[in-house]
């Protein structure tokens, strides 16, 4: 899952700075996508965070 979800970002952050090239720092889409890549982000953590703690509950 956190690979899933670094994917994800990753791909994501290089949509964000192409669109920041195109239509602005400030347009809508910019911003829409940088709340999709805080969840993305925020999901790894959680999914790694989540797997460590199982694993050193084993």
């Amino acid at each position: 899952m956190t690979a899933y979800f670094r994917e994800k970002a990753d791909g994501l952050r290089a949509s964000i700075k192409c669109e920041i090239w195109d239509i602005g720092e400030d347009s809508q889409c910019v911003k829409r996508d940088r709340e999709i890549l805080a969840h993305y982000e925020e999901a790894a953590r959680s999914t790694y965070s989540s797997a460590a703690q199982t694993k050193g509950d084993s």
